[in-house]
């Protein structure tokens, strides 16, 4: 009973999809197994740190009872009786894995069947190959009932999480009863996604709950030897609203509920033992309630209604239409790509037109000399290595020396000693290591003064070679 409230929002958790993907927040665990449907576990696993608290109820009107005799056979039938029974889960899920749970059962005085608690864990294992499926193990334990010294010891748990001293393990000439513990392994699948709904199924095996008892009349009509099976549907409302829809057999009866999920907030109903219609607390129609809150502890807020299943991403775009958006996203990549590069091309230039109009001042600087000599002075000296060091690095140039003397002087003298100077100057660069053949002098004497006039200031500046490229110009710069 108790796993039927939890049962419903354990529906929910049957939307796993990928390997070692955890269940979409809107599905809060259940009781008993943690996630699942009414009575069965799921596969998936509550998200990392999402924390489920179920209360469920429901309850039980039979007109007799059947009592056993020694044998645990029917051996007459009772009064009947009404009774609610409640019970309550908290579950967490870790690591995307895992996920871990305790239950109250049952809480009542020792003549009524005393405290039942337990608890429950799920391991979701990757399934690598297979997109859509998720595959998990998990087991669930519950304490016996204890009627006090006067029944006898090994009482079991019954299937509706209610206490029955009818139910133990060493019944005469039948099968021993063990639920205390129940492992299962289950699957389940996303078979089905329109655009309002999903369609999810479950199948599994477990022993304990869901097959121990399977001789005994009073407690079980119908059988499949610990086979549990379930499918959902879980709708979108928009809203971050959901409802879901959810029959299941257990191993051995037929229930169905609803829950709606308002965002964190869930309320269902639900119907136990559909296929029976007989009159005992087993083989009687059983209705319920159910409340569950679902807290997403990281982030603080309830967890519930992240995504409607219409809403959903979608597939995306039509393959023309990828195809358009891929060549659109090459276009702009190559636009980028020559913008850049024309942007990289235009401060090269602009770099090598400065380096060439630093390398044209450095060539076409004059240097002086001193009245009536042609030796190099110091400051002329330290002119022409700036001017070797750019020759050698572009041996294409080549340089017109015009050599100029002051107004003193006669002219054949003054064109001899103008000669010497550009000779002087080329003699410089040849000692650097510069080819002799690059460099041409022409005398000019007096003829072509820098400056007009007479005096030490302008003769110093008529006293002079000037240079002028007369081949590679094209390399300054490079």
């Amino acid at each position: 009973m108790t796993r039927i409230r939890r049962g419903l929002p354990a529906g929910l958790a049957l939307l796993p999809v990928l390997p070692a993907a955890a269940q979409d927040l809107r599905m809060p665990s259940t009781l008993r197994y943690g996630s699942g449907l009414l009575d069965v576990p799921v596969a998936s696993v509550l998200p990392h740190m999402a924390v489920v608290g179920t209360y469920s109820g429901f309850g039980i009107s039979v007109d007799r009872t059947i009592a056993l005799d020694r044998r645990g056979r029917p051996a007459g039938t009772g009064g009947g009786y009404e009774k609610w029974v409640s019970d309550g889960a908290f579950a967490i899920g870790l690591f995307d894995r895992i996920e871990l749970g305790a239950t109250i059962q049952h809480v009542d005085s020792e003549e009524k069947g005393g405290r039942m608690l337990g608890g429950f864990a799920r391991l979701s294992l990757p399934t690598f190959s297979v997109e859509h499926l998720d595959l998990a193990v998990g087991a669930r334990y519950v304490s016996s009932p204890s009627y006090g010294d006067g029944y006898l010891d090994g009482l079991q748990p019954g299937r509706l999480g209610y206490p029955d001293y009818r139910l133990h393990n060493h019944a005469r000439g039948v099968k021993e009863v063990r639920t205390n513990v129940t492992p299962y392994v289950v699957a389940s699948a996303r078979v089905l996604r329109a655009e309002r709904f999903d369609l999810t199924l479950t199948g599994g095996w477990g022993a304990g709950l869901f097959s121990a008892g399977d001789d005994r009349d009073f407690y079980s009509e119908a059988e499949a030897g610990g086979i549990l099976a379930g499918a959902a549907l879980h709708f979108g409302l928009g809203g971050g609203r959901l409802l879901n829809l959810m029959a299941e057999f257990n191993g051995f009866d037929a229930n169905a509920g609803a829950q709606l999920d308002l965002g964190g907030i869930r309320v269902g109903g639900f119907a136990l033992g559909l296929a029976s219609d007989a009159h005992s607390m087993y083989r009687s129609r059983k209705f319920g309630v159910l409340a569950s809150v679902a807290f997403c502890v990281a982030e603080g807020t309830l967890c519930g209604g992240r995504t409607d299943p219409a809403a959903q991403p979608d597939p995306g775009p039509a393959e023309a239409e990828l195809e358009r958006m891929r060549r659109d996203s090459i276009a702009r990549a190559r636009a980028e790509e020559e913008r850049r590069l024309a942007a990289e091309r235009e401060a090269a230039e602009r770099e090598r037109m400065r380096r060439a109009a630093a390398e044209r001042r450095t060539l076409e600087e004059m240097v002086f000399f001193d009245y009536d000599r042609s030796a190099i002075r110091e400051d002329a000296a330290a002119a022409l290595a700036a001017k070797v060091e750019v020759l050698l690095a572009l041996p294409a140039v080549r340089l017109r020396l015009d050599a100029h003397a002051d107004e003193r002087g006669g002219p054949e003298y003054n064109m001899r000693l103008s000669a010497e100077r550009g000779e002087a100057v080329v003699a410089f660069f040849v000692e650097a290591g510069l080819e002799a053949g690059r460099f041409a002098v022409v005398s000019h004497g007096e003829s072509r003064p820098l400056v007009q006039g007479a005096g030490e200031e302008v003769w110093a500046r008529n006293r002079r070679v000037q240079f002028v490229i007369t081949a590679g110009v094209g390399d300054l710069g490079r």
